[in-house]
């Protein structure tokens, strides 16, 4: 075990140190380190600390070459240079590994598939070079043939580089159309790509929902799950289901070498079987750290029950951690690869431990379901809440129901997807009882992400994983003992009030002495909160203690999601989607999960038809109504009033759908007056202020992300104290402007923006107007809230709120 936490820590932390020498260094400390826990630990026993050194000193020193060397030779060639270069190139490439759709944000326009395909290049002419070359690229594309790619194909193609934004590819290049195959795939990739095909065939005449997600239940083909899926799934922790994972190698081996045993095939003969079902598998799914981590624990088992050892699970699951990083150094950085390593690893740890217990009050397989689940989600909680924010709290519940059903959606869609080829019928038969068995799943999911209180908030980030692992290993540690006896509930007591200690200090439900709320989140009195979606607008105005009305969603159902539970929303009588750009649309599965929406209002202008047709199927699946904004209609939600200013007519310009904005003049509870004016331009800015003279706000949300592109009488006329920015950190379009910032600053607007300080909050407290970044530096969600007195916001993180003038 400490050899492996070596091997992991320093292919993990090569990348961010300054050469060799350090590397050595802290595997040499880290090394030192270890060997005395093992000491303390053993006390002196038959490990042998000397020998757990010496291993730990090499493997350490092992993995650093590796990770050095992998490094170099991404840095090596000329492609880096060429890519800062944003140079046009000719390139023959060959496909690595399996291409992934995903979605891109459009500057105009709706959102468009994007397919990433990791290469690598063998040729390069280009800016007068030419030669031959092995570097890693990452291929993108917006031509949906990309995702028939197979690996072992070569291409001849041609696009412009980027630089790579992480370390494991030299360049990206984007490309339009596919160029001409140069070779094809071999056999076995062929193959592959035909089992797939089949499954989609077998599946074809399911319900909508199990069809999609079948492929990426069997074979890890995710492209047709929705959003709003994917959302219900993170909230519920069933992540996991929505694509394979270890679990399926585990179930896969498991039928195979029972049906060995059961067709009373020798014992040498089983492993051979189970290993060549378990390559067919990888060939056909793809090589996920999850699946490499389970393919080859599972290696390690059948070799044991091979040669009549059979392999014990900590050893080979520490093995498999050693081979795999050592292979590949960038396994270290994987969220995946962690996730299924920890999870395997409680499952060795706790699970048993935890079942025994359960077992002496209930049934054996009640318990073992109960366990399972739970100690998955223990391990794997400070993870999650590192990537997400929320702490699941019906996560075990959900992979309880739906535990059942995951083994049979998965080997009937196997079988399914074998028997397509020969019997079109057949397969459609057999794809019956997984399509049930997905239905299932589909409704847990759905049921469980839309209870009250499915997840806690958490600070994400390092800050909230750390919080969460150090109240994990305090109950673990208090609950160790499950041995009957008066002192086991007292330490299940102690260990629950820990964990509700840690939740409250993150977020405490009671009121609390007003020095203390700068600290934190959302800050009392609160008005109205920017959320930190990325590229893009979501808005939050208070109308009374878990009741909010929002304007625009964001460009994903996640960020919008998460920040609707920080500040306790669960219904939303009005939601305003200003116009239907995909930056501001995309979000709305995040905003109706799990709340009570009253009505959606929208742009009169139907564009892009594409988003305006999701946001209506979306409503239609939430039942609730969408009307259109009216010009001069004012509305009130309890102390909450507002007034639609624009659009009174509609003017084109160089973006018709901007400039459909709906633009509306809210008054809040405590009487701050806020202009929200989407993403108007100029044209439409221009028109709003011979229409409005006397308009004078003292917020102001500033319109299209702070472009340049703006009109200057009509920023000044508006006289805001406050100025928000909706942006993304490092986006493409350079917003904010620095000539709409000098402009901002110049009226004396202070000017917060979320890319610099996370989701932003105005607030009035003790008859003062006050505004706070709840993310003082860098954006980063879960930091000590910042404030912005009487100066640009960036010159006050890290000080208490402040009055503003």
């Amino acid at each position: 075990m400490p050899v492996a936490a070596v091997v992991w820590a320093v292919a993990w932390a090569t990348p961010i140190t300054p050469g060799t020498v350090l590397t050595v260094a802290g595997v040499a400390a880290l090394s030192a380190v270890l060997a005395l826990a093992v000491v303390v630990v053993r006390r002196g026993g038959v490990a042998g600390p000397i020998w757990v050194l010496i291993a730990c000193l090499v493997a350490g020193t092992a993995a650093g070459l590796a990770t050095e060397t992998r490094l170099r030779a991404v840095r090596a060639g000329p492609l880096p240079g060429l890519a800062e270069q944003r140079a046009v190139v000719e390139l023959q490439i060959r496909v690595t590994g399996y291409p992934q759709a995903f979605t891109a944000r459009a500057r105009h326009g709706p959102a468009r598939l994007t397919v990433a395909v990791p290469v690598r290049a063998e040729r390069v002419v280009g800016r007068g070079r030419a030669g031959r070359i092995r570097s890693p690229v990452l291929l993108q594309s917006t031509d949906p043939v990309w995702q028939r790619a197979l690996p072992g194909e070569r291409y001849a193609i041609g696009g412009r580089l980027a630089p790579a934004r992480h370390r494991g590819a030299a360049a990206v290049i984007w490309v339009g159309h596919r160029g001409p195959t140069v070779d094809r795939a071999p056999w076995p990739q062929r193959w592959a790509a035909a089992v797939r095909d089949d499954l989609r065939a077998a599946v074809s005449g399911l319900p909508a929902g199990p069809r999609a997600l079948l492929p990426g239940l069997v074979v890890g083909d995710t492209s047709a799950v929705e959003p709003a899926a994917t959302v219900e799934f993170k909230v519920a922790g069933l992540t996991h289901l929505t694509a394979v994972s270890g679990a399926n190698v585990a179930i896969l081996l498991a039928v195979v070498l029972g049906l060995a045993g059961r067709a009373g095939l020798p014992r040498r003969l089983r492993p051979v079987l189970g290993g060549l079902a378990v390559v067919g598998f990888l060939l056909v799914v793809g090589p996920a750290p999850s699946l490499l981590r389970a393919a080859l624990m599972g290696a390690i088992g059948l070799l044991g029950l091979a040669v009549g050892r059979p392999a014990r699970a900590v050893p080979a699951l520490c093995a498999a951690v050693v081979l795999l990083v050592l292979a590949d150094p960038a396994l270290a950085r994987s969220y995946s690869f962690a996730l299924s390593t920890v999870a395997t690893a409680g499952l060795i740890g706790l699970a048993p431990r935890w079942r025994d217990a359960l077992a002496r009050h209930m049934p054996r397989p009640v318990a073992t379901a109960i366990a399972v689940p739970a100690a998955a989600q223990v391990v794997c909680a400070p993870l999650i809440v590192l990537l997400s924010g929320n702490l699941s709290v019906v996560a075990i519940v959900a992979n309880l129901l739906v535990a059942p059903v995951v083994a049979p959606a998965m080997i009937c869609g196997l079988l399914a997807a074998a028997a397509q080829p020969c019997s079109p019928d057949l397969a459609a038969l057999l794809a019956r009882p997984a399509g049930a068995c997905a239905a299932w799943i589909l409704a847990v999911a759905h049921r469980c992400a839309a209870l009250p209180g499915a997840t806690l908030p958490w600070p994400d980030g390092p800050r909230g994983a750390a919080l969460l692992a150090g109240l994990t290993v305090i109950a673990l540690l208090l609950t160790r003992r499950v041995d009957p006896g008066p002192t086991r509930p007292r330490r299940a007591l102690i260990a629950a009030l820990a964990l509700l200690v840690g939740a409250l200090l993150v977020r405490p439900p009671l009121p609390v002495p007003p020095v203390l709320r700068p600290l934190l989140w959302p800050p009392a009195g609160w008005q109205l909160v920017a959320c930190d979606v990325g590229q893009g607008d979501g808005l939050v105005l208070s109308v009374a203690p878990g009741t909010a009305v929002v304007v625009d969603s964001g460009p994903d159902p996640g960020p919008m999601d998460r920040c609707l539970r920080r500040l306790g929303v669960h219904q939303i009588p009005v939601l305003v989607l200003t116009h239907f750009h995909s930056d501001h649309v995309e979000g709305l599965p995040g905003v109706l999960r799990g709340r009570r929406v009253g009505e959606i209002q929208v742009s009169p202008l139907d564009d892009p038809p594409e988003e305006a047709a999701r946001v209506t199927r979306w409503a239609a699946a939430a039942h609730v109504p969408i009307n259109r904004a009216r010009p001069g209609e004012v509305r009130a939600v309890g102390e909450l009033r507002w007034r639609v200013l624009w659009p009174s007519e509609l003017v084109a310009g160089d973006s018709p759908p901007n400039n459909a904005s709906v633009v509306q003049l809210a008054v809040t509870p405590a009487g701050v007056r806020v202009l929200l004016a989407g993403d108007i331009e100029p044209l439409a800015q221009a028109v709003l202020h011979r229409a409005e003279p006397d308009l004078q706000v003292q917020v102001v949300k500033v319109p299209h992300h702070g472009s340049a592109y703006q009109d200057e009488e009509f920023l000044r006329s508006l006289h805001a104290r406050v100025a928000l920015v909706s942006v993304g950190a490092d986006n493409d379009y350079g917003h904010p402007a620095a000539r709409t910032l000098d402009l901002l600053r110049g009226t004396g607007a202070i000017t917060l923006r979320t890319d610099t300080g996370g989701d932003l909050a105005v607030a009035v407290q003790h008859g003062q107007l006050r505004a706070a970044a709840r993310s003082g530096s860098g954006g980063g969600p879960g930091r000590v809230p910042a404030s912005a007195g009487t100066a640009p916001a960036a010159a006050h993180r890290g000080r208490r709120m402040t009055g503003l003038p």
